[in-house]
């Protein structure tokens, strides 16, 4: 069951598809719909990260906007799994190892631009998101690894 669900956010994360990497700021595709998320909503989403998220430095691929974009759909996939989690903290980013990082949720993913992985703590359990452009893809896909 933990599979299809994790399957279910990989092809959610993948099926928005915008011009540039960019994503409108308030859209998350969840179960395959668009959602708007009010302004208000993700204030209080951002209250929950705790210390410094600006170790996720932006470039040509993934400037602040998408970042705070994917940290934003990341407590929203938090808040999914436990709503009474307020506590998350950006542990480290680094490049998606295949070799050392197992990624169990089945994806087949062939990375294009950029492959991370960005290691957080929600309420003391620590958990990894692979952030990647897949190749041929005008998009990116964030979902969780090693749940």
């Amino acid at each position: 069951m933990k599979r299809i669900i994790i399957a279910l956010l990989v092809i959610s994360a993948l099926a928005i598809s915008e011009e540039s990497l960019a994503r409108s700021s308030n859209i998350f595709n969840l179960n395959g719909k668009n959602i708007p998320v009010p302004d208000n909503v993700l204030s209080q989403l951002r209250e929950h990260w705790k210390g410094e998220t600006s170790m996720i430095v932006p470039n040509k691929m993934l400037n602040e906007a998408d970042i705070r974009w994917s940290l934003d759909y990341i407590s929203i996939l938090e808040l999914i799994n436990n709503k009474e989690c307020k506590s998350l903290e950006l542990l480290q980013t680094r490049n998606f190892d295949p070799v050392s990082d197992t990624d169990n949720s089945g994806a087949q993913i062939t990375s294009g631009l950029f492959d991370y992985v960005w290691e957080i703590k929600a309420c003391d359990i620590q958990r990894q998101y692979r952030v990647v452009h897949p190749k041929g893809i005008p998009s990116f896909a964030i979902y969780p690894i090693n749940l």
